[in-house]
């Protein structure tokens, strides 16, 4: 459990013996872990360096453990602060590293990558470098970390990135979300706090991890067969300007929280931003009815009354003008 701390299985066997024992001597503590006399003192030293322990100052001498929550507790903090330090360092080097390779070649910036094995550790690898955003499309084929199973949609590293504050946006292709699972797939991750819009047509798989590097798939037909990696550049600049723009003009999706069972009775509000969901999403109106459990005359007249509230001419274009004017 301690190593993490770089603290010895040794060292944390004794610690927690005395935690549990409140104190005891090293005869004691012996006996507890099955140490001899000079591992146990061995022991002591180490933690009492590290603040973990005290000593009495009475004879026979005996030993009491710091509290858990505050030695252990600055032991973290030190570790974490190490880790920001060496990151940062990281970084510099990184930056260093390409700017030399840069130097050397003069033309760094594109790297390809062969085999489904490396394509897909190089993603993880691209995802996980994110510090503050990562933009993507998404159409299939799907990549998945689950390299017998590629059908397998979760992004356990995505869910991570979002605890820490890492923003994700990403904007799914309108064909992509009747694949087996998808749009399930989509309200999960829009409920762990992912930001997903929908369009029409995308025109390539892409992700982006900050404004440092881009991952596409050269192979439609097969995402995991090749890749490039894109380095800082113009190139780069102008993937996150295409993504910036698709995703201006790309519907929002709606969380799982929004999404009501029309059977309970939602309000009519509701039920429009509900139904224009679907639109935005480019269902028709038999999948629209069928979802709803609503005729599909009644899904016809609503859709129409909708489409003339918002001066639309497609079902997509209503979906756009309503997220353009805040009703989804």
């Amino acid at each position: 459990m301690l190593e993490a701390l770089g603290i010895s299985t040794r060292d944390e066997q004794v610690y927690l013996a005395l935690v549990e024992a409140c104190e005891a001597s090293i005869p004691d503590l012996g006996t507890r872990c099955g140490l001899g006399r000079a591992q146990v003192q061995a022991a002591l030293a180490e933690l009492e360096v590290r603040g973990l322990v005290s000593a009495s100052a009475g004879r026979p001498r005996r030993y009491l453990p710091a509290a858990p929550e505050l030695a252990l507790e600055s032991l973290i903090r030190g570790r974490e602060d190490a880790l920001t330090r060496l990151r940062l360092e990281v970084a510099g080097l990184a930056r260093v590293a390409r700017h030399r390779r840069n130097l050397a070649a003069g033309k760094d910036v594109l790297e390809v990558v062969h085999g489904r094995e490396a394509v897909l550790q190089r993603w993880v690898q691209v995802q996980g470098s994110a510090r503050q955003q990562v933009r993507s499309f998404a159409k299939e084929p799907f990549l998945s970390y689950a390299l017998d199973n590629p059908a397998e949609l979760a992004n356990p590293a995505e869910i991570a990135q979002l605890h820490t504050g890492v923003s994700h946006r990403a904007v799914y292709e309108r064909s992509a979300l009747d694949a087996p699972g998808v749009l399930e797939h989509v309200r999960r991750m829009g409920g762990a706090g992912e930001q997903a819009k929908v369009a029409p047509h995308l025109p390539i798989k892409l992700f982006i991890a900050d404004h440092e590097l881009a991952f596409a798939p050269l192979h439609t037909a097969d995402a995991s067969h090749s890749a490039v990696l894109i380095h800082a550049s113009a190139l780069l600049d102008a993937l996150v300007g295409l993504f910036e723009q698709v995703w201006e003009n790309a519907a929002p999706i709606l969380p799982a929280a929004q999404h009501h069972d029309l059977a309970a009775g939602p309000s009519p509000g509701e039920e429009s931003r509900l139904l224009l969901q679907f639109l935005a999403l480019g269902y028709t109106d038999q999948a629209i009815a069928h979802r709803l459990g609503l005729s599909h005359r009644s899904v016809q007249r609503r859709v129409k009354l909708l489409l003339g509230q918002l001066d639309a001419q497609t079902r997509f274009q209503a979906g756009l003008q309503a997220a353009r004017r805040g009703w989804l």
